[in-house]
């Protein structure tokens, strides 16, 4: 299938094109949608359910309305949203079980930053005719008219930048805060990534330190229990293979199991496996130290561990993870992706 190209996404503009992105929007996500916003004046940016700190402050700055799911529920919902105001009602504006949702009004609808049906709550309401996304495929990738799906680019604002470009200054900001989000402060960039920033620094008229200020926003409460639960929760591997020591960690926690697997990397495992199991769900975040990029890779255990857990997994090499129906088997689960971590080392 041919590629879309920048002629293919421009000819959008004009018509009434819904942006969503996955659960839990983060400032990768929500920059993307921004940006595509601010080239598509005629689009909307609808939040399946709560979005990032970081990613409401974006919003707030750039005047973007991000619209609560809850607005297109049938029989009557939110009123018009403020700008930034996703994450801000008593349910986060999720979609409810059971409830139907009207989406007649759009002519094109655009996900951004997940190619997965399991991470796109919006997916079991509409089709998706464009999916940008930096992840590999996973099982249960949506098959969209128009997919660019490039596991290459450090972030999804990557691959919006190169497709259509900013529409203006605040357009920059929000893609460098995207990209310099999920490149881990550059850790995961490649030569095109600084080419990207560089023109995009010189285009928003700020500052780089002034950039990281959206990115960098003080955790939640909620976020540093979780990571100190996690801590406390963890379970050590540590290897001797092929004369190299190899430390692997893994636990569980209430929430916020991405933010936990870092937190376990910082301060001193090699590679970290972080379960959340709730009452009809489980998840899984994987990641791993850059120094290990070439040995083996999280997506590839994480597409391995999820069927465990009832769901499908993917990702990137150093960052993975997880999502299934099946929580009672979360420790088993982590047991096997500590297994074929301590495999794959082994074959090196």
């Amino acid at each position: 299938m041919k590629k879309p190209s920048r002629k293919d996404f421009l000819a959008l503009s004009g018509k009434k094109c819904l942006i969503s992105f996955h659960s839990g929007g983060d400032i990768d996500a929500v920059g993307a949608a921004i940006s595509i916003r601010r080239k598509i004046k005629t689009a909307t940016i609808v939040a399946p359910d709560r979005i990032s700190s970081s990613a409401r402050k974006l919003a707030d700055f750039c005047g973007e309305e991000i619209a609560h799911v809850e607005k297109f529920r049938a029989g009557g919902g939110a009123g018009k949203p403020k700008p930034g105001s996703a994450g801000k009602s008593k349910s986060g504006g999720a979609l409810l079980p059971g409830a139907s949702y009207d989406f007649s009004e759009f002519e094109h609808f655009i996900l951004l930053d997940t190619n997965s049906a399991g991470n796109a709550p919006l997916a079991s309401h509409i089709s998706f005719d464009w999916v940008i996304d930096h992840h590999s495929l996973r099982s249960d990738s949506i098959r969209a008219r128009h997919s660019i799906i490039d596991n290459r680019m450090s972030s999804v604002c990557e691959i919006v930048a190169g497709l259509v470009g900013p529409a203006d200054s605040k357009s920059s900001l929000a893609l460098l805060c995207g990209i310099i989000a999920d490149s881990y402060y550059f850790h995961n960039a490649s030569i095109s990534t600084f080419k990207t920033v560089t023109k995009l620094l010189s285009k928003c008229g700020l500052e780089y330190q002034e950039v990281l200020s959206f990115v960098d926003q003080p955790r939640d409460v909620a976020s540093r229990l979780s990571m100190l639960e996690a801590c406390r929760n963890v379970a050590i591997v540590h290897e001797k293979i092929n004369g190299e020591d190899i430390i692997i960690a893994t636990s569980q926690a209430a929430g916020f199991e991405a933010d936990a697997a870092v937190a376990l990397i910082d301060i001193g495992a090699d590679i970290s496996f972080v379960g959340h199991a709730g009452k009809v769900g489980a998840r899984i975040s994987a990641r791993m130290r850059n120094a290990h990029f070439a040995k083996l890779s999280m997506a590839s255990i994480m597409s391995k561990v999820a069927p465990i857990i009832g769901g499908t997994g993917g990702g990137h090499v150093c960052a993975a993870g997880a999502n299934g129906t099946e929580p009672e088997m979360m420790e088993f689960a982590l047991n096997k992706a500590v297994r074929l971590a301590i495999e794959g080392f082994g074959k090196q």
